[in-house]
C-alpha cells in the first residue's frame, strides 16, 4: 500500500540505527514518527518510566490533600482525638510525604 506522503530518508551507521530504534521504543513512538518529532524540532514524548514516575506524584498529591484535611479537623477539634491523632504525629506524616514528593519530583 503506498503512502499518503513522500518518504524523508536518512542514512545512519549501525551503531547509530541502533540507538536511535532504542530512543523510539523508549518513548513509545515508531522509529518513523520519533525521527519526524526530531527532524521538526519537536520533544519527544517523556519514557514510560516518567509516566509512572508523573502518576505517583499525583498521588502523594492526594495525600498530602488527605493529611491537610486531617490537619484541618484536628485544629478545629472535631474528631481528632476520637481518632487518637495527636497533632505532632500528624505532622510527621506531612514531612514524610513532603520528602517522599521532593524524591520523586528530584528523579524527573
Amino acid at each position: 500500500m503506498p503512502a499518503k506522503y513522500p518518504p524523508i530518508k536518512v542514512y545512519p551507521n549501525p551503531e547509530q540505527h541502533k540507538e536511535l530504534r532504542a530512543d523510539a521504543a523508549r518513548v513509545g513512538l515508531s522509529l518513523s514518527e520519533y525521527m519526524l518529532r526530531l527532524s521538526l524540532a519537536q520533544r519527544p514524548p517523556p519514557p514510560i518510566d516518567k509516566h509512572v514516575a508523573i502518576r505517583d506524584l499525583v498521588k502523594i498529591n492526594g495525600d498530602l490533600a488527605r493529611l491537610g484535611n486531617l490537619l484541618k479537623m484536628a485544629i478545629e477539634g472535631r474528631q481528632a482525638s476520637s481518632a487518637g491523632m495527636d497533632l505532632m504525629t500528624l505532622f510527621g506524616r506531612i514531612r514524610e510525604t513532603q520528602a517522599t514528593l521532593k524524591a520523586k519530583i528530584e528523579e524527573l
